[in-house]
């Protein structure tokens, strides 16, 4: 349960600058300069999450909680059939994911626990241990936004699909110090497996 008096997350100012404002024009100018980010931010409409990569995703929600008062947590398990069409590096993959989310106020907090094959979050693991993975960013058109993202040089390192959406990871480790995801919602929402603590609702 998410505490009345936690501060909110307001993340607003994220990729919401109006590039055609001309207080921005330069910089936005020098953005498109060096790949094209600039462009692309008009095409993010919001920060939707943060993740962390962990190794037990139970006992990191139980500690979040305890510690913190941070929950409840929906709990997802994401793999096949539900999750299809899934590449690693470019080619064609299969792997089982434990994800569970916690909304705060105007942005998700997501674990995930990679459960089997080669991940993005298995190599973060074995190379970085535990910690921060990604920012998630919401767009409208994931195919669209992942040739965009291409064309300007930035390459897909994991992505799947689900009823009516998707998500994309790209290599953004080096230019942004984090990985990028670009996610389009899923239609209808997809449906965790159970809720943590079961005792507990919004």
């Amino acid at each position: 349960m998410v505490m009345s008096d936690n501060p909110t997350w307001d993340c607003r100012g994220i990729g919401e600058r109006n590039l055609d404002d001309p207080q921005a024009g330069d910089a936005g100018k020098q953005g498109e300069g060096k790949g094209g980010v600039a462009r692309m931010v008009k095409h993010i409409k919001k920060l939707d999450q943060i993740c962390l990569v962990v190794r037990d995703l139970q006992k990191t929600i139980e500690h979040y909680w305890t510690d913190f008062g941070i929950g409840p947590w929906k709990i997802f398990l994401f793999e096949e059939p539900l999750l299809r069409e899934m590449t690693v590096k470019g080619k064609p993959a299969k792997y089982r994911i434990l994800i569970g989310m916690c909304q705060m106020e105007n942005i998700y907090f997501e674990i995930i626990q990679p459960l089997a094959g080669d991940t993005t979050y298995q190599e973060f693991l074995e190379q970085r241990g535990e910690g921060l993975h990604h920012l998630g960013f919401i767009v409208d058109d994931l195919d669209s936004e992942i040739k965009r993202f291409e064309s300007n040089g930035l390459r897909t390192v994991q992505t799947g699909r689900f009823q009516g959406g998707g998500f994309a990871y790209f290599d953004t480790q080096e230019k942004f110090g984090t990985i990028l995801e670009l996610i389009e919602r899923s239609k209808p929402p997809n449906v965790p497996i159970r809720v943590w603590p079961e005792n507990e609702s919004k």
